[in-house]
């Protein structure tokens, strides 16, 4: 338990504040100690920086792949529930100033339009950087424009996650984080 302590009741100088005086116990940190910890938690933290950063990043690149994976699966439950035919697109650089997004009709049929995760960019693995289209049938299979089958959603480093779908039953996949 820690007393109050008097004015002078622990003496300046004698034995750095660790001396037995009128029987009570003086305790405290010297300052040396206090400044050898603060140098040893600013070690800590400069070595989790770079953790902490490929943790922030992939959870970059893990929301906006399972964002596109949410609109297709959603556009394919809605072609089958309500018989009627639904599309996703998937924007990557495009000359109409729609980059990086994915626009879908949501259950009130209204479009939307969301833009992936800063420092996230999409690529479509035919080679072409230029608006996907996935439309899916009243069956739930699907058809993609131009006719390649997977998304990349890049992130910093160079690190991916790959969106597929499978063209037959319309089925949506999203791959490991892999670099």
């Amino acid at each position: 338990m820690w007393h109050k302590r008097e004015r002078g009741e622990c003496g300046g100088d004698a034995g750095a504040g660790r001396s037995r005086r009128g029987g009570r116990v003086c305790r405290g940190f010297t300052l040396l100690e206090l400044i050898i910890c603060m140098a040893i938690m600013c070690l800590l933290a400069a070595a989790s920086i770079p953790a902490f950063k490929d943790f922030t990043s992939g959870s970059r690149i893990r929301g906006s792949a399972q964002s596109i994976v949410a609109a297709l699966r959603a556009a394919r439950r809605i072609a089958i529930t309500q018989r009627v035919s639904r599309a996703v697109s998937v924007y990557m650089n495009t000359a109409s100033g729609i980059s990086n997004a994915v626009s879908y009709y949501d259950t009130a049929d209204t479009v939307k339009l969301q833009y992936m995760a800063k420092n996230v960019y999409l690529l479509d693995t035919g080679g072409a950087n230029q608006v996907v289209t996935y439309t899916f049938n009243a069956r739930g299979g699907v058809a993609v424009t131009p006719s390649n089958n997977a998304i990349r959603v890049v992130g910093p480093l160079d690190k991916y996650i790959e969106v597929t779908t499978i063209t037959a039953t319309g089925h949506v996949r999203m791959g490991q984080l892999e670099q």
